[in-house]
């Protein structure tokens, strides 16, 4: 929203300095300045709002703070561009992507095995598949409305 505002302010101040320009006399001054605090009040309350509800940050937090998660590498199930981005940048941790249900069967029998699964509600067949090898959810977070990030451990928690 605060992106269709901004052509909406600069076509305000335009009128407001053409009408200056011609008649020496401001007309709907009110219209820019209301139009201002509007912007403002968009982007300082709005955006933070529907930011910290779509946020990776407070999962990638809580992952950090895991011990067996600083010894251990973190695999990830099918990660999307966004996930193999957001989650080493606020980690500092390497996914190791993994892209079949085999390759999954094959990390089951390891020890103590964290994967992570981008939960759609669309896609829930590769999560119920992958909940049976690894039956352990170490960490879940909703990220929007139709997604959750989660941590998946075939050994429980440890550590």
């Amino acid at each position: 929203p605060f992106v269709l505002l901004m052509p909406l302010l600069a076509i305000s101040y335009i009128f407001v300095f053409r009408s200056f320009v011609k008649c020496n006399v401001i007309k709907l001054c009110g219209l820019p300045v209301i139009m201002s605090l509007t912007y403002i009040a968009v982007v300082l309350i709005f955006v933070p709002y529907l930011n910290e509800k779509k946020s990776f940050k407070p999962f990638c937090s809580k992952l950090d703070e895991i011990l067996a998660v600083r010894e251990k590498p973190i695999y990830a199930f099918q990660p999307d561009e966004v996930v193999r981005a957001v989650v080493p940048f606020y980690t500092g941790h390497k996914l190791i992507s993994v892209n079949s249900l085999e390759e999954a069967k094959s990390l089951q029998y390891s020890d103590d095995v964290l994967i992570l699964i981008m939960y759609k509600h669309k896609n829930m067949s590769n999560y119920n598949s992958l909940k049976a090898i690894f039956p352990y959810v170490i960490l879940s977070k909703p990220i929007g409305k139709r997604r959750s990030l989660k941590l998946l451990s075939n050994h429980g928690k440890k550590g």
